[in-house]
């Protein structure tokens, strides 16, 4: 789902020029499906899937071109590879948790 939404999100972050509100609207989509999955009995697993892979797309689209407004040119490259090492961090440890 995210290969293929994130080029469509991407374009709208652009044109609305409201990355904050994206965010902000992927957080809400990210929280109200975890929600689902933890409290509602009948929620089916492929609308959460589907719309993880949705919510994971808009933050994507609209968190990392933020990087580049917020952080100074001469550190733009360590900034990036921060994001990238607490990205797979996050990663690693929901794995691990998973496994435990």
């Amino acid at each position: 789902v995210s290969a293929a939404a994130c080029p469509v999100f991407g374009y709208l972050v652009d044109k609305s020029g409201r990355a904050i509100v994206w965010l902000l609207f992927s957080m809400c989509l990210i929280a109200a499906i975890q929600y689902a999955y933890a409290y509602v009995e009948w929620f089916p697993p492929t609308v959460g899937v589907v719309g993880m892979g949705l919510s994971y797309s808009i933050c994507a689209s609209a968190l990392w071109p933020c990087v580049a407004i917020v952080v100074p040119m001469e550190k733009l490259g360590t900034a990036y590879g921060l994001m990238t090492a607490f990205q797979n961090l996050g990663l690693a440890v929901s794995l691990d948790l998973r496994l435990a």
